[in-house]
């Protein structure tokens, strides 16, 4: 059985963990386009290119996780 302080410990590293991943992610959404932008002087449509390639890997990992997800039973998914 787990005791008071390592549940209060097991707490903490996972808030720790995810806010250096929000912030980590922060920061890249922030400073990707600026490098871009401020030393390499890209174009309108090079940027949008850039804002795309950001926004497409989650969202074919996305479609075809459902799509996994959708052929098997949900009740052992959720296990």
């Amino acid at each position: 059985m787990a005791t008071k302080d390592t549940v209060h410990r097991d707490l903490m590293l996972f808030n720790n963990g995810l806010a250096v991943g929000v912030l980590g992610g922060a920061v890249t959404s922030v400073a990707l386009p600026s490098l871009a932008l401020i030393t390499l002087r890209a174009t309108p449509l090079e940027m949008s290119v850039l804002y795309a390639a950001q926004r497409f890997p989650p969202a074919v990992t996305t479609l075809l996780g459902g799509a996994l997800v959708d052929r098997h039973r949900k009740l052992v998914l959720l296990n």
